[in-house]
């Protein structure tokens, strides 16, 4: 790149991240060094790219930047490493490109019926036998089990099946409508102790759009 990247500019530098990951390749460079940054929040366009593309392409977003070309850029280039590589050169990016990506995100839809479960530990077995994770297996499944079986229980609605794999650890959380009943148990009794013997943490958080995320995070012991 070459110019100014400020809030003006994003969209077009949008536009040109989705032509380049609509191809597919195996990683996209941009090579920010000679870039003005004007608006430091201007950089999550990469952020943002590089979340995208894991979910439909698995394609990498590697940037090119040194902190010591602008001192502001420190803080957010230290955010913008949990979603993208960044690198110093253009050989390091290239090397970087043929590691794993530091993200590796899916989702998938369920319906609210008693299905839902046996989708949801189909789907989880196949991501973690694509991401290589096969240590992580047996626990996911268990997880996405209990996670699918309770909403359909408890609310009767749709959710959502999200699974993310970041260093070494493993996120699987569903989201799903909350009933208007009141607050509803993140878990049935009887997995209550499986989760917490399972899970290096879990919980249940409300969202802002009425929405409630269960989630569990499953350490990897091969820390990949």
């Amino acid at each position: 790149m070459l110019g100014v990247l400020s809030f003006a500019t994003v969209p077009r530098v949008r536009a040109a991240l989705q032509k380049c990951l609509a191809e597919q390749p195996v990683c996209v460079v941009v090579d920010l060094q000679l870039v003005a940054v004007q608006h430091l929040a201007a950089l999550n366009v990469f952020a943002t790219a590089a979340r995208q593309a894991t979910v439909w392409s698995g394609t990498q977003v590697i940037l090119i930047a040194s902190p010591a070309q602008d001192s502001r850029l420190k803080p957010r280039l230290r955010t913008l490493g949990r979603f993208v590589r960044i690198c110093p050169t253009m050989n390091h990016a290239m090397a970087a490109a043929q590691r794993r990506p530091i993200r590796l995100l899916s989702v998938r839809a369920l319906a609210g019926h008693p299905a839902a479960a046996a989708t949801a530990r189909r789907h989880v077995r196949e991501i973690c036998e694509r991401w290589e994770c096969p240590e992580l297996v047996e626990d996911a499944v268990l997880v996405a089990d209990e996670l699918a079986s309770h909403v359909v229980m408890s609310t009767g609605m749709d959710s959502i099946l999200k699974m993310e794999l970041r260093r070494g650890l493993l996120t699987v959380s569903v989201t799903a409508g909350r009933t208007g009943r009141g607050p509803q148990p993140a878990f049935g009794a009887s997995a209550f102790q499986m989760v917490s013997t399972l899970a290096a943490a879990w919980g249940s958080t409300p969202a802002q759009n009425g929405t409630t995320v269960t989630w569990v995070v499953l350490r990897n012991p091969t820390g990949i």
